[in-house]
């Protein structure tokens, strides 16, 4: 039966997973939500709104979009390959998450901006000691390409799914500013409530948005929604959950029936 425990302690921990940021029961997940890329309702029609079109949302104050990605790393020591997240300028304040240095600004989402960088804890240990009067590790190069660190974040943060490092989320995204991607972008549109917002307020606001683009393509609807980032977070890892809980169940019947199997053969002796 221990092992019964454990599996309703997993999945307590997937179904209701702490999240390590402030007040991280105002933060939401805003599904069916496309990033920026160029051309898009000027060369051809847009099949869903962007992270564009949320500005102004009252329900949904602070917006921010990032997406995960792999790159190479030179100028810390041995080249390594390092998880890198690509994100919004509003990221970090979205999350309330402190940086060493300065965060991003809409400015570095200009795809012709200078490279920067924002570096995690543990790999700006990796740089050597700097200079008396320096302000943290030098330029770095990922994937080849010079970048400047502005920042380091705090110890422990490596969100989302353990990140080395982040860089801007270039609008919009072009062939060559996806390179940290392939051919895929796996990204997602988060967001806080406003004070006196609630999720059923927040839909309702959304939905004209939603309501313009439904239609433009053989999709249903059923992406569009707004939900605690929490459960979003979870999605992919819910269905595991239910199966490891339903062997579970299932060994724990046939333990029993042992059992009583048992305590009925020494009953009749």
């Amino acid at each position: 039966f221990g092992s019964a425990a454990a599996a309703t302690g997993l999945a307590h921990a997937i179904f209701r997973p702490p999240l390590p940021f402030a007040d991280p029961g105002t933060l939401v997940e805003v599904g069916g939500v496309d990033l920026r890329y160029p051309g898009s309702g000027i060369d051809y029609p847009k099949s869903a709104p962007d992270v564009g079109d949320l500005v102004g949302v009252r329900a949904l104050p602070q917006v921010a979009a990032y997406a995960r990605g792999g790159a190479d790393l030179t100028g810390l020591g041995p080249p390594r390959r390092i998880r890198v997240a690509a994100v919004t300028a509003d990221f970090f304040s979205l999350f309330r998450i402190p940086v060493e240095g300065r965060s991003f600004e809409a400015a570095d989402e200009d795809p012709g901006a200078p490279p920067v960088v924002l570096l995690s804890a543990e790999i700006a240990a990796l740089a050597p000691r700097s200079p008396p009067g320096s302000r943290g590790p030098g330029p770095v190069r990922i994937n080849g390409r010079l970048h400047t660190v502005v920042g380091v974040a705090p110890a422990g943060f490596s969100f989302p799914e353990n990140a080395d490092a982040w860089v801007p989320l270039p609008a919009p995204l072009t062939p060559e500013t996806m390179r940290y991607f392939g051919r895929h972008v796996p990204s997602r549109v988060v967001a806080r409530l406003s004070p006196n917002a609630t999720l059923a307020s927040a839909q309702a606001e959304l939905e004209p948005i939603f309501g313009r683009y439904r239609g433009a393509t053989a999709e249903s609807g059923d992406a569009d929604h707004v939900r605690p980032l929490a459960v979003g977070l979870t999605e992919g890892r819910r269905a595991v959950a239910l199966t490891l809980l339903g062997a579970t169940a299932l060994a724990v019947l046939v333990a029993c029936a042992n059992l009583a199997t048992i305590l009925l053969a020494q009953a009749g002796l």
